[in-house]
C-alpha cells in the first residue's frame, strides 16, 4: 500500500514537473514575442559624395532604445535589387549612442577603390541591421541604392599615321570598353593637330567640354565615373581635361570616381622629368635626333600631371633600349617619361618585345592583358612589382649601399609577381652593368614570395648586386619576358687577409634592405604601392 501511494506522489510530483517546465517554455515564447519588433530601422537615401565616400541616411523608431549596435552592408549589383549574387564592397558599423537613439541620422564612409568604375555592376546597394535586444520583422525597408554612370575616355598621341581617323589601337580600346557596358565611350581624335607643335595642350578644354557634353546625354542628378586612357602625347591630353573639369566642377563628375591609365606618357617638352629617347647612331640617328628635339622646342607641352581629383592613376612605361628593340624602322624609339606630377602607380614593361608604340608597344600590351580588368572593376595585375625585403648571413652590416659580409652565400629574399622568375645577378664593381652574371635564380610562390641564394660560394670581393624578374609578356604574337629591374647597391666579402668581422657562428641574421634601394635606373620602387613626384624639389616620395 505504502508503496503504491509512493508511486501516485512520484507520478504527481513528475506531472507537476512537466507542468512546469511547459510553463517556463511558453514564457520564454512569452518573452521572445515580447522582444519582436515591427519596424526597427528604414534607411531612406544612399548618397554618393565623392570618390569612394558614401553617405547613409536612416531613421531609428524609438523601440531602438534596445539597440546596441547598427551596421551597414554596401554591396555592387547588376540591377537596383539586392539578392545573393550582389558583390559585397564594404561595410560601416556604428555604436556611438548618438547614432542610436530615435530620429533621423547620417552616418559616412569611404570605400576607396571599391567604387571605382565597374560597368558590369552598376548599381551600389546599401543594406542596415539593427542588432540587440529588438528583433526586427519588418525589413523591406532597410536599404537603398543609387546607380552610377561610366564615360570612357580615350587619347591618342601626336604625330599619327593618318590626319583624320584615331589610330586602330585608340577605336578597339574604345569598342572593348563599349563592349564591357559603360555608358559611353569618347575615342577623342585630334589627329589632324596632331603635327603642330604645341597642339597637345589645347586639345584639354576641347576634350573636357566633350566630355561635358557627353554627360548632358546621361539622367539628370546622376554621379558619374570618368576613365580617362592617354597614350604618349595624349597622356598631355587627358590630364589637361582632367585639370579644365577640376576648374569647371559639376556635381555630377564631383561625386563620381575618376581614375587615369597614362600608356607611356610622353609631353613634347624638353624639360619633361626624364625626357628621353633611344636613337640609332650614325647620320640618320643624327638627323631624327635633331627633328625630334625641334618638334619638343617649339611644342612645349605641358607637363604630364595627375590632378588631385583624379581619386586613382596608373602609369605604365617601358625604357627599351632601340638595340633590344628596333622600331621604327630602327631609327627611334620614344621612352616613357617617368615619374608623372602628382600621386600614381607604377608599372615598368621593360622588355625585348615592347616599346613606345606599334604592334609591340606599352599601348598594344594594355590592350591584351590590363583593359580586361576594367570590365569587373579590379585592380589590373601589376607584372613589375619586385622588391627585396631581406638579406639573411651569418654575419653582415648595411654600410649604406654597401653589404659588407663574410658570408659568401647570402640568401636574398622578397616579392615580385606570383610565377616570376627571379634572378641575382653580379658584376665586377668596376665593370659595366650589362657584364653582370646570374648566380641564383628562383620561382616566385603564388603569393609572389621569392629567395635567392648562390649555387656556389662567391669569391671575395667587391660587386655590384642587380635583382631582376622575368615575367611573360603577354603580347599574343611573340613570347617576349618583362624584365622589371633592381639595383641592390654592392656587396663585399673581405678577404680572409682584410680586416676581419666579428664571426656570428652557427647562426643566420636577415638584415633589412635599405630603403635607398630597391629602385630601377630612373630612382622608382618596383612595388604596388602609390608614388608623389614633386616637381618643385625633384623628389618621389611613397604614399
Amino acid at each position: 500500500m505504502a508503496h503504491s501511494q509512493n508511486g501516485h506522489k512520484r507520478k504527481r510530483a513528475s506531472r507537476s514537473a512537466h507542468l512546469n517546465s511547459l510553463h517556463h517554455n511558453s514564457l520564454e515564447c512569452l518573452e521572445t514575442r515580447q522582444l519582436m519588433a515591427s519596424n526597427i530601422l528604414s534607411v531612406q537615401k544612399l548618397t554618393p559624395i565623392t570618390g569612394g565616400q558614401l553617405q547613409v541616411s536612416y531613421s531609428l523608431m524609438e523601440e531602438s532604445s534596445l539597440t546596441s549596435s547598427l551596421n551597414f552592408d554596401f554591396y555592387r549589383s547588376t540591377d537596383p535589387n539586392f539578392d545573393s549574387s550582389d558583390k559585397w564592397i564594404g561595410s560601416k558599423s556604428t555604436t556611438a549612442s548618438s547614432d542610436l537613439s530615435a530620429g533621423s541620422h547620417l552616418v559616412s564612409t569611404d570605400l576607396g577603390v571599391a567604387m571605382r568604375p565597374d560597368p558590369s555592376r552598376p548599381y551600389v546597394i546599401v543594406v542596415g541591421r539593427a542588432s540587440g535586444l529588438l528583433q526586427e520583422t519588418l525589413v523591406s525597408d532597410n536599404s537603398a541604392m543609387f546607380r552610377k554612370y561610366t564615360i570612357g575616355v580615350i587619347s591618342h598621341g601626336g604625330i599619327q599615321g593618318s590626319q583624320n581617323n584615331i589610330p586602330q589601337w585608340e577605336a578597339k580600346i574604345g569598342w572593348k570598353m563599349q563592349d564591357y557596358g559603360y555608358d559611353a565611350v569618347i575615342p577623342f581624335n585630334w589627329a589632324g593637330d596632331s603635327y603642330t607643335p604645341g597642339a597637345a595642350g589645347k586639345q584639354g578644354p576641347r576634350l573636357a567640354r566633350k566630355i561635358q557634353l557627353t554627360a548632358e546625354n546621361l539622367p539628370a542628378d546622376t554621379s558619374i565615373d570618368l576613365d580617362y586612357i592617354g597614350h604618349s602625347e595624349g597622356s598631355v591630353v587627358v590630364s589637361q581635361a582632367a585639370l579644365w573639369l577640376q576648374k569647371h566642377p559639376t556635381a555630377n563628375f564631383n561625386t563620381g570616381y575618376q581614375r587615369m591609365t597614362l600608356l607611356d606618357p610622353h609631353a613634347a617638352n624638353p624639360d619633361a622629368p626624364n625626357n628621353a629617347e633611344s636613337v640609332s647612331g650614325g647620320l640618320a640617328g643624327w638627323f631624327t635626333k635633331r627633328i625630334i628635339s625641334w618638334y619638343k622646342g617649339n611644342a612645349r607641352d605641358p607637363l604630364v600631371r595627375v590632378p588631385t581629383n583624379i581619386n586613382e592613376a596608373d602609369v605604365y612605361y617601358q625604357r627599351t633600349p632601340l638595340s633590344v628593340n628596333p622600331v621604327n624602322g630602327g631609327l627611334y624609339n620614344l621612352l616613357g617619361q617617368v615619374p608623372v606630377i602628382g600621386t600614381a602607380r607604377y608599372i615598368q614593361l621593360n622588355s625585348a618585345g615592347i616599346s613606345h608604340s606599334g604592334g609591340g608597344g606599352v599601348n598594344t600590351w594594355f590592350y591584351f592583358n590590363a583593359l580586361p580588368a576594367f570590365q569587373t572593376g579590379d585592380q589590373p595585375v601589376n607584372p613589375s612589382i619586385l622588391e627585396a625585403q631581406s638579406v639573411t648571413v651569418q654575419n653582415g652590416s648595411w654600410n649604406r649601399k654597401n653589404l659588407i659580409t663574410t658570408d659568401t652565400q647570402a640568401t636574398w629574399s622578397g616579392i615580385s609577381a606570383p610565377g616570376a622568375e627571379v634572378r641575382l645577378y653580379l658584376a665586377s664593381a668596376s665593370s659595366k652593368p650589362e657584364n653582370s652574371r646570374p648566380v641564383a635564380s628562383a620561382v616566385a610562390n603564388s603569393t609572389g614570395q621569392w629567395s635567392l641564394q648562390p649555387s656556389s660560394a662567391v669569391k671575395p670581393g667587391v660587386y655590384q648586386v642587380n635583382i631582376r624578374a622575368l615575367v611573360a609578356s603577354g603580347l599574343p604574337r611573340e613570347n617576349f619576358k618583362l624584365l622589371p629591374t633592381i639595383r641592390m647597391g654592392k656587396m663585399t666579402i673581405p678577404s680572409s687577409r682584410s680586416v676581419q668581422m666579428k664571426s656570428i657562428p652557427l647562426q643566420t641574421s636577415p638584415l633589412a634592405i635599405p630603403n635607398s634601394l630597391n629602385k630601377n635606373g630612373i630612382g622608382l620602387k618596383l612595388n604596388d604601392r602609390l608614388q608623389t613626384f614633386d616637381p618643385k624639389n625633384r623628389k618621389l616620395f611613397s604614399s
